[in-house]
């Protein structure tokens, strides 16, 4: 999906934000790390994604 949106909207793929729960996978977190985008690890707290969200809008209007 992350490489459809950045060939149809560069933009739009910049507000993507991974969201992992195979934090033993290092090819997850090879590709994760390799897109340049934001990323949270399951678990999380709620107020830790909304940070996220606001951060991710805040940087790409």
């Amino acid at each position: 999906m992350a490489t459809y949106c950045k060939s149809f909207d560069d933009r739009l793929s910049r507000r993507i934000i991974f969201i992992a729960g195979d934090t033993a996978n290092l090819e997850t977190e090879k590709f994760v790390e390799g897109t340049g985008n934001y990323y949270m690890y399951k678990p999380f707290q709620l107020a830790d994604l909304i940070a996220m969200v606001n951060r991710v809008i805040m940087e790409n209007p």
